[in-house]
């Protein structure tokens, strides 16, 4: 008896599983056919705002703030890099928000002395303590900004001299609160590794681009992007009780009364971490803090009105940690499982064979991301795109 309730449980669990996985991966192909339409309509995402042709009316006060520590192998390049955005000087500022205990805070200040005697608005600006961590550390900076937009940078991301010049002009509509960018890396090319990881985030970008052009709740980055200083401040600033802020902040903002936009267009270049322990540090982080946020925010996403397609979208992106950890889990535990669940032949016949075909279509969707990973204008073909999924 009580091995048929386990045995039962478990399978309604795989059968649960299997139900949102299709779902999720029916939902991002379905963002990716939007992605593509748009791309071959060759429509901007928010009004023509990121045109080749840089709008330089419209230049409200923008402060650029660079939360760093202990980044020595990087600190000079991003300075140099923000230095030269070209936009009007009078309404340009840069804080180097540095909580290092390094030789960081020794060469940004070189840099920075350097760049002060060329005109640039641009000052060193440290804490007692790290309360709060990066969370903290733009908290602090905004009390120190005086823009009316926040340009985020990580250390190991460069903009292109024109990113101010092309996304300023989104901010015309008074209601958009948040603005994303593409990214690129450059290490894409040094291993199995790096090359993984672009195309995982590449295909990210896509999925974005097609929630974004559809109106859809999406899960953005924290850098590479502008935000308004009203909305920051109108949703209470960054929260430090999560391990990822920036996720939180969009998610307020976009369950809220803002708007957001995604830009593909406009491209900054990163770095990816090269060994395995970074990576598995980073995405554990990542994971964690998708995975809280979440929960913290589902029933603010519940409340919210949308139609039953953006609620789909919602909650696929909310709770796509969620489903990859139980789908990992479930293929990690498939052999000792298989000796506490009796035969079905229904799950076996027919929701195994479903399960894999899914992934092997989930793996293809993620292939037209390599592609996008390289660069908005790269086109390697049907068999670039395979080999990448199968180096």
């Amino acid at each position: 008896m009580i091995g048929a309730v386990v045995s039962g449980t478990l399978q309604g669990l795989f059968v649960l599983i299997e139900v949102y996985y299709a779902i999720y991966v029916l939902l991002e192909l379905r963002t990716l056919w939007i992605s593509r339409k748009a791309q071959r309509r060759e429509l901007p995402r928010l009004s023509a705002c990121a045109s080749s042709a840089p709008d330089t009316a419209f230049a409200p006060p923008v402060s650029v703030l660079l939360p760093v520590r202990d980044v020595p192998a990087v600190i000079e390049r991003l300075i140099d890099a923000v230095c030269r955005l070209r936009y009007p000087r009078s309404a340009l500022e840069i804080l180097v928000l540095d909580d290092s205990a390094d030789e960081t805070t020794l060469l940004a200040q070189r840099r920075i002395d350097h760049w002060r005697r060329q005109g640039v608005d641009i000052r060193l600006v440290r804490r007692k303590d790290r309360e709060g961590f990066k969370a903290g550390n733009l908290a602090n900076g905004i009390r120190e900004a005086s823009g009316d937009f926040f340009v985020i940078f990580d250390a190991d991301f460069v903009p292109p001299e024109d990113f101010l010049l092309r996304t300023m002009p989104c901010f015309r509509d008074p209601k958009l609160g948040y603005l994303q960018t593409g990214i690129a890396y450059e290490n894409r090319d040094k291993s199995f590794l790096t090359r993984f990881q672009a195309m995982e985030m590449g295909h990210q970008q896509v999925v974005n681009e097609g929630l974004s052009a559809d109106g859809d709740m999406a899960s953005l980055t924290g850098t590479s992007c502008i935000w308004r200083r009203a909305c920051v401040e109108a949703l209470g600033g960054w929260d430090a009780a999560t391990v990822t802020e920036d996720v939180d902040l969009n998610y307020r903002a976009q369950l809220g009364d803002w708007k957001y936009a995604y830009l593909r267009e406009v491209v900054s270049t990163s770095l990816l971490p090269e060994t395995v322990s970074a990576y598995r540090l980073r995405r554990e982080r990542w994971g964690r803090g998708l995975i809280h946020n979440a929960f913290r925010h589902v029933g603010r996403m519940f409340a919210r009105p949308m139609t039953l397609m953006q609620r789909l979208h919602a909650i696929s992106v909310m709770f796509s940690s969620l489903l990859l950890a139980s789908i990992y889990l479930v293929v990690l535990l498939s052999l000792p499982l298989t000796w506490l669940t009796t035969g079905d032949e229904v799950i076996s016949r027919w929701g195994v064979p479903l399960f894999y075909g899914l992934v092997t279509l989930w793996a293809l969707d993620n292939a037209v991301g390599a592609q996008r990973s390289a660069g908005p204008d790269a086109d390697w073909g049907r068999l670039r795109s395979f080999l990448e999924i199968y180096p």
